[in-house]
């Protein structure tokens, strides 16, 4: 769990790196929300804790995302499903989203994305030519992102990129 009182981005970090030191088979991650009825509740009302902001989690756990994946630990779940109590009013604050995991993601093919972008860009300035990237659909929502979130930064950070989308295998 990250964001619990006391927790800091350092200190998610070291727990990670502790985790995959002992190589559990399969991790779940969650971040702390904040729900009715609970002493964090009463801490968050007093001003004693603050929780993080959906894009905090976010960016921490895709930080750590590929380290976790590079130790061949399965990750089962990335944020806390939605039910009809945390709907029904039950959550109070906190980082949650219906979609925290597919957020997660796509922050990480993001970053991909960034890394080959820059790696290619003194190529990209000499040829003066856009730089086209292909990758199948599912790669391609994945940088375009959640509500077009990724799409948006692209545009507004990379003016000569581009991305066609290229049928799989098993879509031909």
């Amino acid at each position: 769990m990250l964001g619990l009182p006391g927790d800091s981005k350092d200190s998610f970090e070291a727990t990670i790196e502790r985790l995959i030191q002992i190589q559990p088979k399969t991790l779940r991650i969650y971040p702390t929300l904040v729900i009715t009825h609970t002493e964090l509740e009463n801490l968050y009302m007093q001003g004693k804790y603050q929780p993080l902001l959906v894009d905090e989690a976010v960016t921490m756990v895709a930080q750590v995302l590929p380290k976790i994946l590079e130790a061949d630990i399965d990750i089962i779940r990335i944020g806390l499903q939605a039910n009809e109590e945390l709907n029904a009013g039950a959550f109070v604050a906190g980082p949650y989203h219906p979609a925290f995991g597919e957020l997660v993601l796509d922050a990480c093919a993001y970053e991909v994305f960034v890394h080959v972008v820059k790696t290619y860009h003194e190529r990209i300035r000499l040829l003066d030519s856009p730089l086209l990237i292909g990758a199948n659909q599912a790669i391609v929502q994945r940088l375009i992102g959640h509500k077009k979130v990724n799409k948006e930064k692209n545009r507004k950070v990379f003016k000569r990129v581009c991305g066609k989308s290229i049928p799989s295998s098993s879509e031909t």
